[in-house]
Formats: C-alpha cells, structure tokens, sequence
C-alpha cells in the first residue's frame, strides 16, 4: 500500500507537472511538433507546387513576423494559387538584418512540396521542419523567472552549521572555524541575488500590466524603422479560442509611402475586462480613423508595424492574471527588495 501511495505521490507531483510543462514549451517553441499535432486531425496529401514569390509580413493577428509566398498548384485536376506561411517567429529579439536575411533564404523560386488538407484544398501548409524556435518573450521572461525563483529557493535553504563543508571542528577551542584555502560564500552574493530577482520580477510584471511596455519590448530590434502616419480603418472584434478564449481587437492601419498606398494590421489587443458588445463597439467606434504611428520598413514598404494604443495602461486588457501581477508588484516586489538590501547590509557589516 506505501508503494502505491508513492508512486502515485511521485506520478502527479512530479512526472504530470514535467510532462506539462515540457508540452507547454512544445507547443510554443517547436514548429514541427505543432505539424505533428495537426497531422492527427486529418489527412494530408503532400503536393507540388511552383512558387511565384515571396514577402516579408507582420501578422498582427498573432503578434508574429512571417513570410508569405505565393504559391501556384493543381488539386483534382483545377488549377490554384494560395498566399502560405513559409517561415514566422515570435523572436521578440528580431531585427531588420535578420528579417532580412530570412526573406532572402525563403524567396526560393521553384518547386517545392506543400500539405493539402482534403477538406481545405484552398490552404495548403508548409512542412516547417525546425523542431525549436526563439520562444515569444512572455514565455522566455516566465522560464527565467521560474529558474530565478528556483537558485533563490535553493541558496535560501537553511544549511546547519556543522553540516557545512567549508567548515571544520578546531580540537583546541571546540568551535567551528572556517577551512584554510576552502572557497568560502562570495559576500553580498544572497543579497545581489534578490536584488536581482525582484528586478527580473518588476519587469515581467511591468511587461503584463504595461501596454506601452509591452509595445516597446516587440520594437527591441527595429531601430531602423521608419515612423510613418498612419490611420486605423475597419477596426473589429474577434473571438479567439473554445469556450474559455478572449475577444481581441484589431484593426486595419492605412499609410502611405512614396505616395504609394499601403495596408497593414494592428497587432491585436486582448479584451479581457467585462467584455460586454456594448463595450466593445464603443471601443471600435473610438478607434476608428485614430492617427497612429506605423513603422514600415526602409527596403519592404508592405511591412509594418503599428499599435492600436500607445497608453501607458489599458484597463479593458486586464484579466484575472494581470490581477495577480499588480499583487505580485505591489506586495512581493517591496519586500523582495527589502530582503535584499537587509542581505546587503549584513553581509557588508563587521563581524
């Protein structure tokens, strides 16, 4: 019987929470996993198809960068043509040399093979072979929070004294006196700890409740940008997810460069906050034909990015979780930092 409440102890506290949490990153991280999940929920056929060219796009639906190609193919003897999804990230770290670099790997003119879905001919895939990508900065800002908050665990841990190795027993005063020429702690090194994880902490915190936080963590690369105006046009709400996904608002933005008209999309917005239709068309009729600022690139015009708000706070983006972070930044941080000017000072006192 004590075997079995083991097991089933070692079972759900350790082996499902890692199994979790390694699909959670999975899904995230791993293109090709994702490919494989699809798989499982029809039959494809794979397909040839001649690629008629390619461009550098910003899919504000899902605050990603990708490259779409055009693609010509043949599926139950008619002919058809289909803008695909060749290569996205959620690299928050991308700058214009490496868009750059990407588009001109991607933009190979000939024929390649696409996945045809039977039941939708007209959006064919394409078999994205990376098993791992640069992770969204949410989830790099979470698993670095995760293993902080781990060493701060471990090295807070009390250690008895007469268990400590860099310790030994003096024979003449029966006391313990440090190892002559044993490394002993590093000074300071518990308190800058702390002080450091409370700063990792104010900023994944700032980054989730923050909207203009947020908007300049995506713009960390694109110093090149060109700032051009621009307007919000056809501005709509769109349901995302089963039964417990989110409203988001997005929207067309409208510039022009060169005197060359261009379009592209917002990145979208969550409405998370008593997302009631009314509130959400007075949000829409608020943002419609709002100047904005767009960020097009210098060498491809079609790709840009713009924000439908650059306020500092957004309350009708909150949610339960962003709830939790003010908590987090207005209980945990302070006494964070206490701790870690308290560990400072002490270890900075004589003896």
């Amino acid at each position: 019987m004590r075997l079995i409440r083991r097991f089933f102890g070692v079972l759900f506290a350790v082996v499902i929470p890692i199994l979790g949490v390694a699909l959670l990153i999975a899904i995230f991280v791993s293109p090709r996993f994702l490919q494989v999940v699809a798989k499982l929920d029809g039959e494809t056929h794979a397909v040839a198809a001649q690629s008629l060219g390619c461009s550098l796009v910003r899919e504000g639906q899902r605050r990603r960068d990708a490259v779409s190609c055009r693609f010509a193919y043949a599926w139950e003897g008619k002919a058809r043509e289909a803008d695909v999804v060749v290569w996205y990230s959620d690299n928050p770290w991308a700058t214009l040399a490496g868009l750059e670099r990407t588009l001109a790997r991607e933009s190979v003119i000939g024929t390649h093979t696409l996945r045809v879905n039977p039941r939708f001919a007209d959006r064919p895939t394409w078999p994205d072979t990376r098993w791992v990508s640069v992770p969204p900065l949410w989830l790099s800002l979470s698993l670095a929070w995760l293993a902080l908050l781990a060493v701060v665990v471990w090295s807070s841990a009390d250690r008895p004294m007469h268990r400590r190795s860099d310790y030994v027993l003096d024979p003449a005063t029966d006391r313990l006196v440090p190892i002559p020429g044993r490394r002993r702690p590093r000074p300071h090194a518990r308190g800058i700890l702390l002080c450091v994880f409370a700063g990792v902490t104010l900023y994944a915190c700032a980054y989730g409740i923050s909207n203009r936080v947020g908007n300049a963590a995506i713009m960390i690369g694109m110093g090149g940008m060109q700032p051009t105006p621009a307007t919000l046009t056809d501005c709509q709400s769109r349901y995302v997810g089963q039964r417990k996904g989110t409203h988001q608002i997005e929207c067309v933005v409208r510039y022009t460069v060169d005197g060359v008209p261009y379009r592209g999309h917002t990145d979208a917005m969550d409405f998370r906050w008593f997302p009631t239709r009314e509130r959400r068309e007075t949000l829409l009729a608020t943002l419609e034909g709002t100047a904005v600022t767009a960020y097009v690139h210098p060498m491809h015009p079609s790709y840009a990015r713009a924000f439908a708000s650059q306020d500092w706070l957004v309350p009708w983006t909150w949610g339960l979780f962003t709830l939790m972070q003010w908590l987090c930044l207005l209980v945990a941080f302070p006494w964070m930092v206490v701790c870690g000017v308290q560990h400072l000072r002490r270890d900075a006192a004589p003896e």
